[in-house]
């Protein structure tokens, strides 16, 4: 039986030798012939994208300066050729163009991209990506740079106020002068302007400086604040110089965990996460309240989205409630949202919690 197997298997390959040799020995004649209709019906002709540039230096820049690039480009295929999409990798970034216009073959368009360099100091490289249905180069990676100086220093910069008891709020000091010596003496604070709601703020000047103080106000609800609050001034391009103010605001409350993630929810499931409140003196939580954004985009009529049930059980000055996420609806996408909690604590009548999620179909 084996022997009767070496046999099939030997005389298999010697067919196969023959038919190709067989073929070989075909004139051209005889041979199969491949017409070029039939080559555009494997490959039809397609767009082809070519930049003039992928880059743009901008040099030496002042910090503020909206700095802005053109970046041209023409379709060199024998198709059509769509731009689908633009992403820049920062929100600093502005990109200006024809999203999904088709491009036929020797049609030119361009790309604006528009810089803004107020938040930014020193050297600065940035992307964008163009999405194309170019089969051969699908995205092209066009590049900005800048080598940024400021006309006002502050000092600090950012004013972190770390963990503060949300009842006695806290006061920084900020020190704001102009970068050139020569220019000491003309530069000046206009004004400030910030949220007053939770901040308050003066300024003076003190020789060749201006002081501001910026206190953040007493009673504000626990949360992690982030805020910004803008020195007005006389400069040329940073007028309105950020100051960006972060703050850890913490009460007689305390809460476990200090955010909740809710993980992946899908279609007409929910997720439930358990939240412990705990404080030094009795309190009660009375009511609850959440708003909720997918894709960044808020959802009206948050209540149907979010679930508490209260512990009855616990002692006065601990609280046990289980959160649930509810997804109800056709929604997909990256999910964030706050949770509100009214207490009967005088120093802190309402809680907020951060949540996260990915609702899934």
């Amino acid at each position: 039986l084996i022997l009767e197997s070496k046999k099939v298997y030997w005389f298999t390959i010697v067919q196969f030798i023959c038919f190709f040799v067989g073929l070989g020995d075909l004139s051209a004649s005889q041979r199969p012939i491949i017409q070029a209709q039939d080559l555009e019906l494997i490959s039809e002709p397609h767009g082809r994208v070519r930049f003039e540039k992928i880059r743009h230096d901008f040099g030496s820049v002042k910090r503020g300066e909206i700095l802005t690039a053109r970046f041209a480009f023409s379709n060199v295929g024998k198709g059509p050729v769509l731009v689908q999409a633009v992403h820049a990798d920062c929100g600093c970034a502005a990109v200006e163009v024809e999203e999904n216009r088709t491009y036929q073959p020797g049609d030119e368009g361009v790309i604006v991209v528009s810089l803004d360099t107020t938040d930014y100091l020193g050297e600065l490289d940035k992307a964008v990506a163009v999405m194309t249905s170019d089969s051969d180069r699908s995205t092209h990676l066009l590049k900005v740079s800048a080598s940024i100086s400021s006309e006002v220093n502050a000092e600090p910069p950012i004013l972190d106020y770390g963990e503060i008891h949300n009842a006695l709020g806290a006061h920084r000091r900020l020190w704001v002068q102009a970068s050139q010596p020569e220019h000491w003496q003309d530069f000046a604070i206009t004004g400030l302007k910030y949220d007053e709601t939770l901040l308050s703020a003066t300024y003076q000047k003190q020789g060749n400086s201006w002081v501001v103080d910026v206190y953040i106000k007493a009673f504000l609800a626990q949360s992690f604040l982030s805020t910004t609050l803008y020195v007005l001034n006389n400069s040329e391009n940073l007028d309105r110089l950020p100051i960006p103010i972060r703050a850890d605001l913490s009460g007689d409350i305390r809460i476990e965990p200090s955010y909740l993630e809710f993980g992946a929810v899908r279609q007409d499931q929910s997720s439930e996460q358990l939240i412990t409140l705990r404080s030094m003196k009795a309190f009660k939580v009375l009511s609850h309240r959440a708003e909720i954004h997918v894709n960044g985009k808020k959802l009206d009529d948050a209540g149907r989205y979010f679930e508490i049930d209260f512990d009855k059980e616990l002692k006065a000055r601990s609280k046990q409630l289980r959160a649930r996420l509810l997804h109800t609806d056709g929604q997909e996408g990256s999910v964030h949202g706050r949770l509100f909690l009214t207490t009967t604590d005088p120093s802190q009548p309402e809680v907020i919690m951060d949540f996260y999620a990915f609702f899934k179909r």
